[in-house]
């Protein structure tokens, strides 16, 4: 399985660093968050730790964020070949394949994925968290809905594709926004 680090950068793109094998060079990749068309941007890293941008980055999400990141720092998860990209304003989870060689994205058939959560013009975030099997994914919402806080979106991943499946008719009310969530390595919470 591939390892990933994740930092969270003052200027609020998050960074997400992925050694991509064995023999494979190591990427380094953002969730840019923009209001409007929002994108990740990759990078390939050197022996020396010094960024090149990859050919053809930034890949569009298809969907939009809300230029305001503060509101979920995990919205950015890479698992095994494939990274899933949040965005806040069109509600919605997107999938890349990743190309373990040159670090180059492309999107999985059918993303972005509708997360159905509440929706908070002012204030909404998405936060991303996975079992560790690779099979669920969970898209926690900081929206407000004038009535109730939060909810939490459970996907099914299809770990020869990438793409998400929605489990259940609806989210699952958390009763409170949620910034940002983590799953046990035991899966168990």
């Amino acid at each position: 399985m591939l390892k990933f680090m994740r930092w969270i950068v003052w200027s609020l793109p998050l960074l997400v660093f992925f050694p991509a094998g064995v023999a494979a060079q190591n990427f380094v990749y953002t969730n840019n968050d923009q209001a409007a068309a929002n994108s990740i941007s990759a990078f390939s890293v050197d022996t020396n730790g010094a960024l090149s941008e990859i050919a053809g980055s930034p890949f569009g999400t298809g969907g939009a964020g809300r230029g305001q990141g503060l509101y979920s720092p995990n919205r950015i998860i890479v698992l095994n070949n494939f990274l899933y990209a949040s965005n806040a304003a069109s509600n919605s989870v997107s999938a890349f394949n990743i190309n373990t060689g040159t670090g180059f994205l492309t999107t999985v058939a059918g993303s972005p994925f509708p997360t159905n959560a509440i929706d908070d013009v002012g204030h909404s975030g998405i936060s991303l968290a996975a079992t560790p099997d690779g099979k669920f994914m969970y898209a926690g919402s900081t929206g407000f809905d004038g009535q109730f806080f939060g909810s939490i979106t459970i996907f099914g991943i299809n770990t020869s594709t990438g793409a998400l499946t929605m489990v259940g008719a609806a989210p699952v009310s958390s009763g409170v926004p949620v910034y940002s969530m983590r799953v046990t390595p035991d899966a168990k919470f």
